[in-house]
């Protein structure tokens, strides 16, 4: 689709502004066991991502972080990638392997 005003092809952000559904509005479809199941996800994957993160700031391989916290390296691999559930003892040791402590909260 050409940008009627210069002629050219629209930008990513223009495209985005144009078709582009707000997440609000489509929270807003959403039932309150829905809502409730998103946020249950979300928080899991805000947790994978603060490990992904802090491993890459500690400058650790996935093979240093297994030998460090001993959870096979296949086993760090799958959870980054959201591909297996973590308990919360393996957790508890790569957070150990990472120098962290594991805290989880009920709210």
């Amino acid at each position: 689709m050409k940008n009627k005003t210069r002629n050219k092809p629209l930008t990513l952000e223009e495209k985005l502004k144009k078709y582009a559904v707000p997440f609000e509005d489509m929270l807003a479809e959403l039932s309150p066991k829905e809502r409730k199941e998103i946020d249950s996800l979300s928080n899991y994957y805000i947790a994978l991502m603060d490990i992904f993160s802090l491993r890459k700031n500690l400058n650790l391989t996935q093979a240093e972080l297994a030998k460090r916290s001993s959870v096979p390296r296949s086993t760090i691999s799958k959870i980054e990638s959201g591909e297996r559930n973590a308990t919360i003892h393996t957790l508890m040791k790569i957070a150990a392997g990472m120098g962290k402590e594991l805290r989880v909260t009920l709210v």
